[in-house]
Parts: C-alpha cells; structure tokens; sequence
C-alpha cells in the first residue's frame, strides 16, 4: 500500500472527500470516455489504487469508527459490506481478462454509491 493512500484515509474528511470525487471521476472516464488509450491497463491501474484504499480505509478509518462513534459497529459493518461488493465486481472485471464494459460501469455505480455514502454519512460523523 503507498504512503499517500495511507495517509488520505488518516487525514481530514474533507481531504478524503477529495480523493473519493478523484477517485470516481477517474474511473468514470476510464469507462466512458471513447478516446482513453489502453483503456484496460487504466482499468488495472485504477483497480490496484481502489483496492489499496479500502484496505487503507479498514486499516485506519473504520477501527476509527468503531472506537469513536456510538453506532460505529453498525455503519463499519455496512462499508465493509460495501468493500465486498466492489471486490466482486473487481473479481469480475479481472476473470474477463479486460475491462468488461458491463462490469466497469457496474464497479463505477458501487463505487460512487459506497463513496456518496461515507461521505455522506461516515465521514460526517468523524468529524465531530
């Protein structure tokens, strides 16, 4: 796992916040846009930066949650529920060798609804 994804989970919502929009407007584009070259090696890259930050994120932000919040129990278990879906859908996209248009616009629309949902709910509650 890089420092730098490290240390977004450990850092300020807001910048995490940031790096959920970034995160979903890469891979948005990397799914939708016609002109993207090598779309399949983006789609790797993309895939590996994910996964590294949901460990990051299980690593540091949600042991965090549970610590510090009164539902925190309840709200980690629904982001790791999340984390399973994304990795399924990954399994998905890899056992197809490329990047399976089908897959990647399902991985884009779990990936911003997990995202909208931390942001929305998780990460709001962190910064109190």
């Amino acid at each position: 796992m890089t420092d730098a994804v490290s240390n977004s989970v450990r850092a300020a919502p807001d910048d995490l916040v940031d790096a959920h929009r970034t995160a979903c407007d890469r891979l948005d584009r990397a799914v939708t846009d016609p002109h993207v070259p090598d779309r399949s090696a983006l789609m790797a890259t993309l895939i590996e930066e994910i996964v590294e930050l949901t460990v990051a994120k299980e690593m540091h932000l949600y042991p965090a949650a549970r610590r510090s919040l009164p539902d925190g129990d309840r709200l980690v278990e629904r982001g790791i529920e999340d984390h399973e879906q994304l990795e399924r859908i990954v399994r998905r996209i890899e056992a197809a060798g490329t990047a399976e248009p089908a897959a990647a616009r399902d991985l884009v629309c779990a990936l911003r609804r997990h995202l909208e949902w931390e942001d929305r709910v998780l990460l709001p509650r962190r910064r109190t």
